[in-house]
């Protein structure tokens, strides 16, 4: 298996002023709420019942609105995938501010921040016994390199972070650590928080071990 990561994780300034990709995504998760806030009248005074009366309006104004999704329409289309510190990165940020300002904000701006970088390298790996099978791979950001000439070694399964911790020391030691888990799909994204464990910690405490 060719390295994964070849360069290790490292800081880089942001030259521009400029939002971060995640204060793009906050943005985008209340514009259908501010646009609905703008056109929709003040909360009345008063008891509880009223109160409920205008969250359920502004509610219901809000999710008939496709603001924010044409908002996250265009930036995935036209910009794409964007990794922190990546070019793609960069040029979300002035996507953004650009767009917010065609939007009608007037106080839109971007700031200087620093992130983590890291790059990902060329994956590839295979079975080798007892017959060869190619496996597709994708690289965890953040994960740990391997060597320039790779690693070929025996395969250990065990299910989760929990049952790798749970095997004797040095079980794994000079070994390929495999977590058989599956993620469940579905509307609500549960399967995704049953197994974003092993996608968070996985890598690093096979590595370590």
């Amino acid at each position: 298996m060719p390295p994964i990561s070849p360069n290790p994780v490292h800081r880089s300034r942001r030259a521009a002023r400029r939002l971060t990709a995640t204060a793009i995504l906050l943005v985008v998760v209340s514009l259908a709420t501010f646009t609905a806030a703008v056109a929709a009248p003040q909360a009345p005074a008063g008891g509880e019942a009223a109160r409920i009366a205008a969250a359920t309006a502004l509610r219901d104004r809000a999710l008939g609105d496709t603001t924010a999704y044409a908002f996250v329409r265009d930036l995935t289309t036209e910009i794409g995938a964007r990794p922190a510190g990546s070019a793609a990165d960069r040029a979300a940020v002035a996507w953004a501010a650009e767009r917010l300002g065609t939007m009608g904000f007037d106080r839109v701006w971007t700031e200087e921040v620093t992130v983590p970088h890291w790059v990902r390298g060329a994956e590839r790996g295979a079975i080798l016994d007892p017959f060869p099978v190619e496996v597709r791979l994708a690289a965890l950001g953040g994960s740990v390199g391997t060597p320039e000439e790779g690693v070929t070694a025996e395969v250990v399964m065990v299910e989760d972070v929990d049952a790798l911790a749970a095997l004797p020391e040095g079980a794994v030691a000079g070994r390929i650590v495999f977590f058989n888990d599956r993620m469940e799909r579905g509307r609500t994204g549960a399967g995704y928080g049953a197994t974003v464990g092993i996608r968070g910690v996985g890598a690093r405490e096979a590595w370590r071990r």
